[in-house]
């Protein structure tokens, strides 16, 4: 089968880009504001917990980052030894096809992310203002496990991209476990808005619980 033939197949199966329903997150966010202090100033212990966890993952990503790069000099030096032109230009097309795929998947992570710290920022002042949010910052806490995780499928899938090589002896198990490991990044962002979205309603549920005891107390 010609090179052609994996990329129109490759370009096929991922298609249909994970696209997600920020916007549902978003307007529930912002709708805490009614019951939100105005008070910047408050120091923000869930914030600070997350921002521990986010430079755990940043460390974790930075080794991975490093193994990758020595991964890629190893590889760049074999492929220039024993590839053909034709071939070269084929594993070219290949990773290109999946690092478009790639990107869409960091650019989700990124607003994800940013997601994140503003459902950390809602926590804080919510408690502050003495509604019980136990049950947010721990859903929050396994949320920022779930980003972790979708970080590091995203890089793994990465990985398994830079390490196409058409001028191996078995193209199609190396092509095949690059599509798995972007299939599995796909999954493991879908896990993470999942875990926020559960977020969202934590907190919306508390904040229309305070409300009520408000409207009752008066």
């Amino acid at each position: 089968m010609t090179a052609n033939f994996w990329v129109d197949k490759i370009e096929l199966s991922m298609k249909k880009v994970f696209l997600l329903p920020l916007f549902v997150i978003l307007l529930a966010v912002f709708s805490f504001d009614a019951f939100a202090i105005s008070n910047d100033q408050s120091v923000g212990k869930m914030g600070e917990r997350l921002e521990e966890l986010r430079l755990k993952r940043q460390e974790i990503r930075d080794r991975n980052l490093e193994k990758r790069q020595m991964l890629q000099e190893n590889l760049q030096e074999n492929r220039e030894a024993k590839k053909e032109q034709f071939k070269g230009e084929a594993a070219t097309r290949i990773r290109n096809a999946f690092a478009v795929i790639l990107r869409r998947y960091n650019a989700a992570l990124l607003r994800l992310d940013k997601i994140s710290e503003r459902l950390a920022s809602r926590i804080d002042k919510l408690k502050a203002k003495g509604v019980d949010t136990s049950k947010a910052e721990a859903d929050l806490a396994a949320a920022e496990a779930a980003g972790a995780e979708a970080q590091a499928a995203i890089d793994a899938a990465q990985t398994a991209v830079d390490s196409i090589d058409t001028s191996s002896g078995d193209v199609r198990s190396v092509v095949s476990a690059a599509k798995d490991a972007v299939k599995n990044a796909k999954e493991s962002l879908k896990k993470y808005h999942k875990a926020l979205v559960l977020v969202t309603r934590d907190l919306k549920a508390s904040a229309d619980l305070r409300s009520e005891e408000g409207e009752h107390a008066n």
